[in-house]
């Protein structure tokens, strides 16, 4: 690189404060002052100069990004410009305590701000269950799931209470839970999509797995079960003979268990070009 041009960077962070502001205060463009921000190197204070200066409504996002602000000037300069983006990123700053985002959410009101501010995983477990009773929405009871704090106790206790196919595989995708609790919800919940996913944590015995296959006989629990790579190679021909679907042989071939001469003869059996492709990419 050419050593005689100077970066913008390099100028911006060399331009005196004072100057900053007269230049913004002529432009008065936001763009300008999101420039000043990102590249100019300021302190906290200047920050919070320009946030006042610029009469920017967004200013305050790019301010808060920068990490530079404690939260408690963060919390005092966005109640003066109280948008909902701003919130938002003084939230994902992840510098505000479980008790000063809880102010933020309550006084937002809004489902999505609630989600963030979850997904900070600053909050206690009773916080959080706090929030979803009062504001309940599948939406935040996943976040609460996803944030991994939860015990197997207290996921099925939720589980139970809403009783929802997507809840259930959020809890069953934690990995979490016992062979035992999941056959559990496998009979209070009869959805395919989530016996798959108790199917592929992997934790069941073959004899689980194919009683799972036998009670609800559909092509995606067959997969699910070959997916495992538990299965002997006689037992997964006999389900791909049964089922006659390419993506189940495919399946099937992808644990790696078969020889050559097996998977050939897959091919012919099928006789599929996409198949073929397939069975040839993955050997």
């Amino acid at each position: 690189m050419d050593k005689s041009i100077v970066r913008s960077r390099d100028v911006i962070s060399k331009l005196p404060f004072d100057l900053m502001i007269e230049i913004g205060k002529m432009c008065k463009d936001d763009a300008l002052w999101r420039v000043f921000v990102k590249k100019g190197n300021l302190s906290a204070a200047q920050l919070i100069q320009i946030g006042q200066t610029s009469e920017s409504i967004y200013i305050w996002i790019p301010i808060a990004q920068t990490r530079k602000l404690s939260a408690e000037q963060m919390i005092t300069m966005v109640e003066k410009c109280d948008y909902y983006e701003n919130w938002i990123a003084v939230i994902k700053t992840r510098k505000l305590s479980g008790y000063q985002m809880i102010y933020i959410g309550e006084h937002l009101n809004h489902w999505k701000a609630w989600i963030e501010i979850i997904k900070t995983r600053k909050l206690s477990v009773y916080q959080m269950t706090e929030i979803a009773q009062t504001n309940d929405y599948l939406c935040i009871w996943t976040a609460i799931i996803n944030t991994g704090k939860l015990s197997a106790e207290q996921m099925m206790e939720i589980g139970k209470k809403l009783n929802e196919s997507s809840i259930w595989g959020d809890i069953v995708r934690t990995g979490k839970l016992s062979v035992d609790q999941m056959m559990e919800i496998k009979e209070l919940c009869k959805d395919t999509f989530l016996w798959m996913a108790i199917i592929e944590t992997g934790q069941l015995s073959v004899d689980q797995m194919k009683e799972m296959g036998q009670e609800e006989d559909t092509f995606g629990i067959w997969e699910a079960i070959v997916q495992t790579g538990k299965l002997p190679v006689d037992q997964m021909m006999e389900i791909g003979h049964r089922a006659e679907h390419p993506p189940i042989w495919n399946a099937i071939v992808r644990t790696g268990k078969l020889s050559v001469d097996q998977i050939i003869e897959i091919g012919k059996l099928v006789n599929d070009p996409e198949l073929w492709k397939s069975l040839l990419k993955e050997n």
